[in-house]
């Protein structure tokens, strides 16, 4: 598996996290391998302590959101965080929220979680493309939220990113 610098697009191993040349986060190369069980196809988004990528799991050959987070290994706290995530949101079933479909750690300190992979696009680029919606659909999305929430809070969890790009 290879990192790339969208930057200055030279590649490094697994175990580089920044590009020593510019310090940016790098990103992993498509067609990369994870954990065996994994091929990476494109990035879809990225965050603040994450990205997230468009995969192919190759033991069902079926798309599915990849969620990687480049650690330190010796961060015990971070790792013990992501562990947490991916447990707590496994727990979640709900027809209005992601399922987990797996998570583990890959070589060079990468962990993951993988999600079933979302076709449409986010509240955030829909009101960004077609502006403010009408009161009925808006309400509809909300109802919809709200129900999402009350599993999560079922579950015995709190959700804290709720934003018009986390809802899909």
């Amino acid at each position: 598996m290879r990192k790339r610098c969208a930057s200055c697009d030279h590649t490094y191993p697994p175990d580089h996290f920044r590009c020593p040349a510019c310090g940016l986060r790098l990103q992993l190369v498509p067609h990369s391998d994870v954990a065996g069980k994994y091929v990476v196809q494109r990035l879809l988004a990225s965050g603040g302590m994450s990205q997230v990528y468009l995969a192919r799991q190759r033991s069902l050959d079926r798309e599915i959101a990849l969620k990687v987070v480049f650690l330190d290994p010796g961060d015990t706290v971070s790792v013990e965080a992501l562990r947490n995530e991916a447990f707590l949101a496994g727990r979640v079933q709900h027809p209005h929220i992601v399922s987990v479909v797996d998570h583990g750690e890959a070589d060079g300190g990468i962990l993951y979680l993988a999600m079933e992979y979302l076709h449409g696009s986010t509240l955030a680029d829909t009101l960004f493309h077609s502006g403010p919606m009408d009161y009925v659909r808006a309400l509809r999305i909300l109802v919809q939220i709200c129900e999402a929430l009350a599993g999560v809070h079922d579950a015995g969890l709190v959700y804290r990113d709720i934003k018009p790009a986390n809802i899909f």
